[in-house]
């Protein structure tokens, strides 16, 4: 079944800061240029964005939301909001480069993993150069090199949020759910795509945190709905309906996966 938005009810709101000229490979700018460009008020402010986004602080450090999770960051814990993740960043004592990276669907932006990336200072004195690289290059007008150093940045991101080893079945099936949680529930259809059996796939998700792949699917399409409301003119009966319930089985639905009530949450969240 493929749900359509409502018109009018759920668009998105990508246009606070997004690439500023034809869809590059990648950005460069810094947290104080930034929030010189948005304000106080920009910097508070939940979105979920359209891009791949690194902070990558230089000095200081200060804490950030990730769908609805406080991390905190130095020099040496960067941070990778994906895209189509919501963010507002917390109380910034830090400086920053930011880096806005076209997403590549279903592959480096879409690899689950810890939000914060951690990195030795021997990682970090071969990753700087790259990062300065990239911060004069970035207006090259060769897609070539362009192309080469966004998948050079998208390889040190991997290798900075991999340090613990996943269980790869348990990996491929939160890649799926990122995907496809709107229209797909069954845990039968998931061990389908992957090839495995539901107790293959319930031993692989038992092993790597002890939730069962019904309840991971719950927790995604409940996170799902949370980003759906942190976008503008999101109303409870649309996001009810994009994601194939009625109002009231919506509201059970939360209730159960989230341990309160939907009006509480978001008078607590998005108010």
């Amino acid at each position: 079944m493929v749900r359509t938005t409502p018109t009018g009810q759920l668009a998105p709101r990508f246009e606070r800061h997004s690439p500023v000229s034809g869809d590059p490979l990648y950005e460069f700018s810094t947290f104080r240029s930034f929030r010189a460009q948005v304000g106080v008020d920009g910097i508070a402010r939940r979105e979920r964005i359209a891009f791949d986004l690194l902070i990558a602080p230089t000095r200081g450090r200060g804490s950030h939301e990730v769908d609805f999770q406080t991390t905190h960051l130095d020099r040496n814990h960067w941070l990778y909001v994906r895209a189509g993740q919501v963010h507002r960043w917390g109380p910034v004592t830090y400086e920053a480069d930011l880096v806005v990276l076209q997403p590549v669907t279903g592959a480096a932006h879409w690899q689950p993993g810890p939000h914060r990336i951690t990195f030795t200072d021997p990682q970090l004195a071969e990753l700087r150069p790259l990062l300065d690289f990239a911060k004069v290059d970035r207006t090259n007008p060769d897609p070539v090199v362009m192309e080469v150093t966004r998948d050079l940045l998208f390889e040190w991101l991997q290798r900075g949020a991999t340090q613990h080893k996943q269980n790869p079945l348990h990996a491929g099936f939160q890649n799926l759910l990122e995907l496809h949680v709107v229209d797909m529930r069954s845990v039968d259809d998931y061990a389908v795509i992957l090839g495995v059996t539901k107790r293959e796939l319930a031993d692989a998700c038992r092993s790597a945190g002890g939730r069962h792949p019904q309840k991971m699917i719950d927790d995604a399409l409940l996170l799902e709905a949370k980003r759906l409301f942190a976008q503008s003119n999101a109303t409870v009966p649309a996001v009810a309906s994009f994601l194939g319930f009625d109002t009231h089985s919506f509201d059970k639905f939360f209730r159960r996966a989230e341990g309160q009530r939907l009006d509480r949450w978001l008078s607590a969240n998005l108010t």
